[in-house]
């Protein structure tokens, strides 16, 4: 398990860290300052030129306004304070006013762009987040991993969505693509074509494995229908309440467990994309945004079949068996307490699902309300 553990960690870094950041590096794009020294559009050029010259004036007034209070407050020739309502024009209180009204002047002249080398570049952490979270959810619940890897199906779905997914990125990348642009990142072709290309194999690596998840599910499901008509034969009856009730318990466990691990996948990246529309008003990332926002919502509702077969089979058992203790006892003596050993044995409780569903749902919709909110 560790050993496991270990190789996932050690497999992540590798490829969407080191081998990125070495790549950024030695094509001279690992800062921002690269990036920068790459892009063509001068009226850019000039509004990053522009905000450099009012940071550096704000950074002065700043430096020349805590050098003036300092002086002001310390007796020369000593390092007692002494009281002091001014310091060089400015009264010592308003200090904190004037420091605020030059962070919000500067936050003013910021223009709308997102400029960054690979070190700056909050995709890194993303990409890192969702395969260290997609490796695990593979691995625990997807094992044995080959067989699904052997399947056509599985490298079509994949390939598909990895199309759909980066069909918007390939027209932003091309000339007719660029009205609108406020986003230039190391992996744009313009900037950096060999990270550019990195960038593809490892959105192609991720939808791989969304493919291999949603393989799975299928496998869950049949596998899961299977048990089902199997106990049902099998064990009719009160006999069959056991295996019911722990199959349904166990299924809701792993639901729960994937819900999380999907969120650490999708969440960085439908937040990032939206707020690339919405902060930087760059509208050229909408389709990718409701793309993989889609992507998460199809993997979860697969991830959720299992456990939705496996919840009908319990509730089938439980009907069946209320009926036949019906069936056995007209006086109702047996139906009152098989009833009240369905209610002990109870395998998913009311109040853990709907705080898992409303988590689940939390999750999916916060970016978009985010989006609202701003």
């Amino acid at each position: 398990m560790y050993a496991t553990a270990f190789g996932l960690v050690a497999a992540t870094l590798l490829w969407t860290v080191a081998i990125p950041g070495v790549v950024a590096y030695r094509d001279g794009v690992f800062v921002e300052a690269g990036t920068r020294a790459r892009i063509d559009d001068t009226s850019v050029v000039a509004r990053l030129h522009a905000f450099d010259n009012v940071r550096r004036q704000i950074g002065s007034a700043q430096e020349a306004l805590s050098r003036s209070i300092t002086s002001a407050l310390i007796t020369p020739g000593t390092s007692e304070a002494v009281p002091a309502p001014r310091a060089g024009g400015v009264a010592a209180g308003e200090a904190g006013q004037v420091r605020e009204y030059l962070r919000a002047t500067l936050e003013d002249a910021r223009p709308r762009l997102r400029v960054s080398g690979f070190v700056d570049n909050e995709t890194t952490v993303y990409w890192t987040v969702s395969y260290l979270a997609l490796g695990a959810l593979v691995l625990a619940a997807c094992a044995p991993v080959a067989p699904l890897l052997r399947q056509t199906r599985t490298w079509l779905a994949g390939a598909g969505a990895y199309v759909l997914m980066m069909a918007p990125n390939w027209y932003r990348n091309t000339s007719a693509g660029q009205a609108g642009r406020t986003v230039y990142s190391y992996v744009n072709l313009d900037i950096s074509p060999a990270s550019f290309a990195l960038q593809e194999l490892r959105m192609f690596g991720l939808f791989l494995l969304l493919s291999v998840v949603w393989s799975a599910a299928v496998r869950g499901v049949e596998r899961a229908r299977y048990e089902a008509r199997d106990a049902l034969t099998s064990a009719p009856g009160a006999d069959a309440l056991a295996p019911a009730a722990a199959d349904a318990r166990g299924a809701f466990l792993q639901w729960q467990r994937d819900s999380v691990l999907l969120a650490a996948v999708f969440l960085p990246w439908t937040r990032f994309y939206w707020r690339s529309v919405v902060a930087l008003g760059d509208s050229r990332y909408v389709t990718s945004a409701i793309v993989m926002h889609l992507a998460w919502l199809v993997t979860w509702l697969a991830a959720s079949a299992p456990l939705l077969v496996y919840v009908r089979a319990w509730s089938t058992t439980r009907t069946s068996t209320l009926l036949r203790a019906a069936h056995q006892d007209p006086g109702g003596l047996n139906v009152e307490h098989t009833a009240k050993l369905l209610s002990e044995i109870e395998p998913l409780p009311r109040q853990q699902v709907l705080l898992a569903s409303a988590a689940s749902v939390a999750s999916f919709v916060w970016p978009l309300l985010d989006l609202i909110r701003r």
